[in-house]
């Protein structure tokens, strides 16, 4: 399964550590990340210190996208169906998933939306799971009538 991040997005709590660390602990910037701020530029070590925040959430960001992959595999494995889910991706700013499956040779596409799976992950909510689950069935359930015809 491929994991992609399109975008980037840095949390409340990455964005308090890197406030608070040292500028000595911040990567050094690219060309690309000076041409936004000058070295000396005040500007240049927030630039750095967002840039930490985001490598910070990237792999909270990556492990969500695990899990919503692992939940479709799931699913296509109770259903009986032998799909396979090949990507990931999360759409920072739209805050949406794109969910490609391959069964029998054909890829579906699916869009979840980010707060769904939040909802789940984060409260255990069941009007969470059922929006999955009816989500999954509606697009994934006719691999299922295909097979049966």
């Amino acid at each position: 399964m491929q994991i992609e991040i399109e975008g980037t997005r840095s949390s409340d709590d990455a964005w308090r550590e890197a406030r608070s660390v040292p500028l000595s602990k911040l990567r050094e910037l690219t060309a690309q990340d000076i041409a936004w701020a000058s070295p000396d530029d005040p500007a240049a070590e927030q630039t750095a210190r967002r840039l930490y925040a985001i490598d910070l959430t990237q792999p909270e960001l990556a492990e969500k996208c695990e899990k919503l992959g692992r939940l479709a595999s799931d699913w296509l494995k109770q259903a009986g169906l032998h799909g396979e889910v090949s990507l990931v991706r999360l759409r920072c700013l739209r805050g949406l998933f794109d969910l490609h499956v391959s069964e029998s040779g054909e890829l579906h596409k699916l869009e979840v939306r980010e707060d769904v799976l939040d909802d789940l992950l984060q409260a255990g909510s069941r009007e969470a799971a059922e929006s999955l689950d009816r989500l999954f069935a509606a697009n994934f359930g006719r691999f299922a009538v295909s097979k049966a015809s």
